[in-house]
């Protein structure tokens, strides 16, 4: 499957990595252990799972204003995903992204999300053209 999606922050380069599809909205204060870079949602059959070199598909974030921060310490800990693709970005997340300089993509189709599971191969091109191999 190949979409062309919306980029918030685009990438320079091609990044290629498992995709991480998780079912429910993130917050990440309280759903992200950012010293271990893993999901502790613990209402998502994701639980445990890492986010690093990864593309991060979550269909939206929500929560705290820290949630930006939590973003930046994931990349400061060398424990961030390769890219979050979300179905809409809100300001906690773009943030995040932002200083962190972690690429940001709206826009996948919501029914996407319905079914949790690990995409075997990602590639986020700089544009928003987002190739899924599952």
């Amino acid at each position: 499957m190949k979409l062309l999606l919306k980029p918030i922050v685009d990438t320079d380069s091609p990044l290629e990595g498992e995709g991480l599809v998780i079912e429910k909205p993130v917050s990440f204060l309280g759903d992200v252990d950012p010293e271990m870079g893993i999901l502790v949602q613990p209402d998502s059959r994701m639980n445990g799972e890492p986010l690093s070199r990864r593309v991060l598909f979550a269909p939206e974030g929500r929560g705290s204003t820290v949630g930006s921060y939590v973003l930046y310490a994931l990349k400061s800990n060398g424990k961030h995903p390769l890219a979050i693709v979300m179905h809409k970005a809100e300001p906690i997340v773009i943030t995040g992204a932002v200083i962190s300089g972690i690429p940001l993509l709206e826009g996948m189709p919501w029914n996407f999300y319905n079914e949790p599971r690990i995409l075997s191969k990602v590639v986020v091109n700089p544009g928003g053209w987002v190739e899924i191999i599952e």
